[in-house]
């Protein structure tokens, strides 16, 4: 754990939104400045969570994937302008002729037009694909691309979880390697993000953080070994990523050097690249606001945000194990009484 703790921050507002745990982590480009853990791990338990504890990030992983994406980029592996038919050649006799030409950043920018796969009854529709969770990624990326676009790719921003997984498909079949050995090597593993992986935290470490879902107002915990895993909706390059708010805010440190000027693991001009939105406010992997660049995510059993502030010097992780209804006025109340203590000490 390193600096002070916000614990004293975070106590009324777990206590307020009647939150299982609560987390946070605040860090200026040289290091993290501030890390607190409230609560516990699962309720009508007694196991208190801890600042080294894993959270399940949801969408935040997409701007970790179009981070570790940007490294291939500045290797020549790929380029934001290769499209689906230059790095799946096999597959451009049966992909639809409107989406042969898509091109990664379109797919990183949410400009692909491709369906959304945010509803139940989307995924419902999807073939059962066999095989490991690369091939039925692979298989699922070559059964989409057979379908039409909802709307025209780059005319317009929708929202869609399958475009990066088949942004990650395209990843994965330029450099050789699956898209979970790539997010280890190329981002997680040079960032010094121990706690990060894949999948619900605690399915993989019997000790971890339990999600929770809402019923009758309450948190009801979600068995991390039920039906529900995001691995098997082939989704998982969109948002089925787990870290710890210190690891998270590490990752948001990268991007709040860039911002600032500063080469890392990525070139600074390559993180202003990922930052520059082709039009509205998203760019590639993160929501554009003056306040700062963000991303929120939830896979509906834990809740996350990640923002960076260049022109505070300052970037901010939170998470808690409870996908709320009031999840938006939770990050607001937190990332306000953050930002007040921590720019008052600019």
């Amino acid at each position: 754990m390193a600096g002070q703790s916000l614990d004293a921050v975070l106590h009324p507002l777990r206590n307020k939104y009647r939150l299982p745990a609560l987390a946070a982590a605040v860090a200026r480009g040289e290091a993290i400045v501030a890390v607190g853990a409230v609560g516990v791990r699962r309720v009508a338990t007694d196991e208190r969570v801890t600042p080294e504890d894993r959270f399940h990030l949801g969408s935040i992983a997409k701007p970790m994937a179009a981070t570790a994406i940007a490294t291939l980029v500045e290797r020549g592996t790929l380029t934001w302008e290769t499209t689906v038919a230059d790095a799946l050649p096999d597959e451009v006799a049966t992909m639809h002729p409107a989406l042969r030409g898509l091109t990664l950043a379109q797919l990183l920018a949410h400009r692909a037009g491709l369906q959304p796969f945010e509803e139940d009854a989307e995924l419902a529709a999807v073939p059962a694909f066999a095989g490991t969770p690369p091939e039925r990624r692979q298989a699922f990326v070559r059964w989409l691309l057979t379908r039409p676009p909802v709307v025209a790719p780059g005319t317009a921003h929708r929202y869609s979880n399958a475009g990066y997984t088949v942004a990650a498909a395209l990843a994965e079949r330029r450099a050789g390697a699956a898209w979970e050995t790539l997010l280890h090597q190329r981002l997680f593993a040079p960032l010094g993000m121990t706690t990060a992986g894949f999948g619900w935290p605690a399915r993989r470490y019997a000790s971890q953080p339990w999600g929770h879902r809402e019923r009758d107002g309450v948190p009801v915990p979600h068995d991390p070994h039920d039906i529900y895993q995001l691995e098997d909706q082939y989704l998982g390059p969109a948002g089925d990523v787990h870290a710890s708010v210190e690891d998270l805010a590490n990752f948001a440190r990268l991007h709040l050097r860039g911002l600032r000027g500063e080469d890392g693991l990525l070139r600074s001009a390559t993180i202003r690249r990922l930052h520059a939105a082709p039009s509205g406010d998203y760019a590639l992997g993160w929501n554009i606001h003056p306040s700062g660049d963000q991303h929120l995510g939830s896979a509906g059993t834990f809740f996350a945000v990640v923002l960076v502030s260049p022109a505070d010097d300052l970037a901010y992780a939170l998470a808690t194990n409870y996908a709320l209804p009031d999840s938006a006025a939770l990050a607001s109340e937190l990332l306000s009484a953050l930002r007040g203590l921590y720019r008052a000490r600019s």
